[in-house]
């Protein structure tokens, strides 16, 4: 595997580890500096978890993808093409 996707796919295992401590401050920025009430806080919060879940589910298919490119890879063959 190329360096540069190497290192994204290891900071993308990192992800969910510093995103979660991050949700309480939510309420705390967007309550205090733009008035924003529990409901309304809840509710940006619920859309980055939906966003996680989305990407955790979606993430097997693009490493799916970016395998089958081997097979097209005139240059180096067997091995993905980065660009894909």
């Amino acid at each position: 595997m190329p360096p540069p996707c190497l290192h994204f796919q290891s900071v993308d295992q990192f992800r969910p580890g510093y995103s979660l401590p991050l949700l309480p401050s939510v309420v705390q920025t967007f309550g205090d500096n733009y008035d924003w009430n529990i409901m309304q806080t809840g509710l940006a919060q619920l859309a980055i978890s939906v966003g996680a879940l989305i990407r955790t589910l979606i993430n097997p298919l693009q490493d799916l993808l970016y395998l089958r490119t081997a097979s097209k890879n005139n240059e180096n063959s067997g091995k993905p093409i980065p660009e894909a």
